[in-house]
């Protein structure tokens, strides 16, 4: 690293003698390779010191040496400025924070505001923006944010311990903390956090705005996530023991054993549909329905009222209700309350969107009554959207009614999108690793 600066520092000594222009004093009719010749090594330096100036702990004596050298030198005029800069306009350069700004604001404007947009989405990407800012005078443009600020964000991002409020602590002491003892976050954490800052980049070059070639590609590249992160636990679906200890138990048995009307009926709905919790505690009884004289009841999974929201396109769809649930109640259960009400009115989201006590309720119900697995393995709600992927993947492969229905249909009841490989094959159905029980 010494040797590549005392080499910057001596074309930069050249440009200075008189060897090439330095940018002070531009010449326009002096000969165009020989300054385009000048203006390429001030920008290779200036994406250097970009880069150095973001490096973690103390450079050498004689690498401060140089850099001090460096950054003493006289700062270049408005038109080489412009050079370096790939001579952008103000409105396809904007500063990084003013772009952030501007993000914001249509997002605030947006009818289509994400939900998460103020908890997650937001604090994601001003963490990043003001970790790659910090220190910059006059103000970093999005045209230089560049591909090695965004690998040292990721690193100090993945070496942040768990449930740091980065909200309230300064850039600074950040930085000390990344890397420090404590819990790792989540691979998933890891990703959905890039894939914010990812979309944010993405809106940008949308606007116009020039973002450096490759930048997005490695903000959304998430092996540091993988290679630093916790590793990803796998969630496996339930087996017989485990829904028999989960719909035998004494709550279930027994009427009244449950405080809310969820926990006895999304576990079962989730069985016998595998949606997810979501999907579940946001219907409606309205949801409860026969379309088109069908004398048959099923589910609308839609995102159509205030307040609903799925996961994906393809996650829309009707679901048949099972004639279990049916003989269980649940269609009694939908009458008794008002029309369009909330299906499970006790559950209520918390700021992040989330059905967060449900899911501590669930958690501290099953982990009563299953044992930990012994492979590290994860069961929790979403397990029985695994579960019904799982044999349904089976039972169309091997019993009475093989190749009655493609894997297409499976993909269609579960909402996933389908393909060559659908992600209902690829991450839920477990049939192919081990044979249900």
């Amino acid at each position: 690293m010494r040797l590549l600066l005392d080499d910057y520092k001596a074309k930069l000594e050249q440009v200075n003698n008189g060897d090439m222009p330095h940018g002070l004093e531009i010449d326009h009719e002096c000969d165009q390779p020989f300054l385009d010749e000048g203006l390429k090594f001030m920008k290779e330096i200036h994406e250097l010191i970009t880069y150095l100036q973001h490096e973690n702990g103390k450079l050498d004596a004689r690498l401060d040496h140089t850099l001090a050298a460096l950054s003493a030198q006289p700062k270049v005029n408005s038109a080489a400025q412009q050079a370096i800069s790939g001579n952008y306009s103000e409105q396809e350069n904007p500063t990084l924070i003013d772009a952030f700004n501007s993000w914001v604001d249509a997002k605030n404007h947006s009818k289509k505001k994400p939900r998460s947009f103020d908890t997650t989405m937001k604090p994601a990407v001003e963490l990043f923006v003001n970790f790659v800012t910090e220190g910059f005078e006059p103000p970093l443009r999005i045209a230089d944010l560049g591909t090695q600020a965004i690998k040292q964000y990721k690193a100090f991002y993945v070496g942040l311990p768990r449930g740091t409020q980065t909200s309230t602590i300064s850039i600074e002491k950040l930085k000390r903390l990344s890397g420090a003892k404590g819990k790792i976050k989540t691979a998933k954490t890891i990703t959905d956090h890039f894939s914010h800052i990812v979309g944010f980049m993405k809106w940008a070059e949308g606007e116009g705005y020039i973002i450096a070639e490759r930048a997005i590609a490695t903000m959304g590249n998430a092996n540091i996530a993988k290679d630093k992160g916790e590793s990803s636990t796998t969630r496996t679906p339930y087996n017989d023991e485990d829904l028999k200890a989960l719909f035998a138990s004494a709550q279930y048995l027994k009427t009244g054993r449950f405080t809310t009307s969820a926990m006895y009926w999304a576990p079962l709905i989730a069985l016998f549909t595998g949606a997810r919790a979501t999907e579940i505690l946001q219907l409606t009884t309205d949801d409860i329905c026969r379309l088109d004289g069908d004398k048959h009841w099923s589910i609308n999974i839609t995102d159509e009222q205030d307040g609903k929201h799925v996961k994906t396109a393809s996650s829309k769809r009707i679901v048949p209700i099972h004639k279990t649930l049916v003989d269980l109640g649940l269609i009694e259960y939908r009458n008794a309350l008002r029309p369009n009400s909330q299906l499970f009115p006790d559950e209520e989201r918390n700021a992040h969107g989330k059905f967060d006590r449900f899911q501590k309720r669930y958690s501290y119900y099953r982990k009563s009554l299953l044992n930990k697995t012994q492979d590290g393995s994860l069961k929790d709600f979403h397990s029985f959207r695994h579960t019904v992927r799982t044999r349904l993947g089976s039972l169309s492969q091997t019993g009475p009614i093989r190749g009655r229905f493609p894997e297409s249909l499976i993909d269609e009841v579960l909402g996933h999108k389908s393909g060559s490989q659908s992600i209902g094959q690829k991450v839920y159905d477990h049939s192919q690793k081990s044979e249900p029980k």
